[in-house]
């Protein structure tokens, strides 16, 4: 393996555990509608501020600010926002990062101040290079990790049909909230390697039972080049 390649793993991996540090940085935040919060880690930074919305005074501005240590550049706009009640952890809003791991939130001033905080809607699945080789036949698929994954909101899992050079990937999401009804869901295929593959937002299909199907030619995907791959899938902004 080149020198070249090596350097672009790590930098990959660094970016990853960059992303990753952020995501449980937005987990752990607390603040409420008048309480900014502001916290640090190794490779990246958060802060939450509550604002008046000076054009809508009985709004509240919430301003989500994510940065990065350095020279890293964090690809922000894969990373999704739910913003949930401290109590009764009900959904308020959905939002993702934009290029400059920016995101605004408006809600409305209660009687009282709200306590806030933010859940990781992402639902993620690895598929490893050698599920293509094995899936389908009994013999080594003991060894492969588990094909299906769920969170409270949703369900992802993998298939294939067909064979080479026509084979298939086949990745099933199902709406396990009633909330999404109807709704969209934003599904990613990375390789761990060199980063994204593939991305594409699916409709959930009452008349499926609430599922979405996204079909990607194993040719497209690269194998196996890209060594192994993560799926992830999470609700979109439109999904309320």
């Amino acid at each position: 393996m080149s020198n070249g390649i090596v350097e672009n793993e790590q930098l990959s991996e660094l970016l990853e555990s960059a992303r990753m540090e952020c995501l449980k940085l937005l987990d752990s935040a607390r603040f409420t509608t008048w309480r900014d919060s502001h916290l640090n880690g190794s490779l990246t930074a958060v802060s939450i501020l509550a604002r008046p919305d000076s054009s809508r005074p009985k709004t509240c501005r919430i301003d989500v600010i994510c940065q990065s240590a350095g020279q890293l550049r964090v690809d922000w706009e894969r990373i999704p926002l739910e913003l949930v009640e401290t109590e009764g952890n009900r959904v308020l809003a959905r939002g993702v990062l934009d290029s400059r791991g920016r995101w605004t939130f408006r809600l409305n001033y209660g009687a009282k101040d709200q306590g806030l905080r933010f859940r990781d809607p992402i639902v993620t699945l690895d598929l490893p290079v050698r599920a293509f080789a094995l899936m389908g036949k009994v013999q080594g698929a003991d060894d492969l990790p588990p094909s299906h994954t769920e969170s409270e909101q949703l369900s992802i899992e993998y298939t294939m049909e067909g064979d080479p050079p026509d084979r298939t990937l086949i990745i099933t999401v199902r709406a396990l909230d009633p909330a999404l009804r109807g709704g969209r869901v934003r599904v990613e295929v990375r390789s761990k390697r060199s980063g994204k593959v593939h991305d594409e937002t699916i409709d959930l299909q009452y008349d499926e039972g609430e599922k979405g199907y996204l079909r990607i030619r194993e040719e497209l995907l690269g194998i196996p080049e890209m060594g192994d791959l993560k799926i992830e899938a999470h609700p979109t902004t439109d999904a309320m």
